[in-house]
């Protein structure tokens, strides 16, 4: 059973390398993390082609935050397996900041009243009563 690289296989261990087919060529390994050499080299020695690995079926990711999905994807998106993230570490996205202007008001003179008039009233007058000595004896 031999299938180009782009198609998956069922069962990778029942299709075996030839001289003119790799592994490689045989088989889609997009996102398995070993090189093309040591995919080959294993399906020579073993005498089949090994099935695609994934990141977490190579290393361990014991403590890492992220699901096994989540890495896996990574792995196979950069040809390269994520470094694992330490238990307690967490990632964060950076926010994204939109700012909106202000709509601006524009009032027509023709509809703008005069302030109200105000009246000044003085404040009263107060008189004090000074006592009066009387000079007589």
């Amino acid at each position: 059973m031999q299938s180009p690289a782009g198609d998956p296989i069922a069962d990778p261990g029942t299709v075996v390398p030839s001289p003119t087919q790799k592994c490689t060529d045989q088989i889609n390994y997009a996102g398995d993390p070993r090189p093309n050499a040591e995919i080959n080299s294993l399906g020579e020695q073993a005498g089949h082609c090994p099935a695609p690995a994934k990141c977490t079926d190579v290393i361990n990711y014991a403590g890492d935050p992220r699901p096994n999905a989540q890495i896996n994807a990574i792995g196979a998106a950069n040809l390269r397996c994520p470094d694992p993230i330490p238990a307690g570490a967490t990632t964060t996205v950076a926010p994204t900041v939109t700012t909106t202007a202000a709509p601006a008001t524009t009032t027509s003179p023709a509809t703008t009243e005069p302030p109200a008039a105000t009246t000044t009233v003085a404040a009263p007058a107060t008189t004090t009563q000074v006592p009066t000595t009387s000079t007589a004896k």
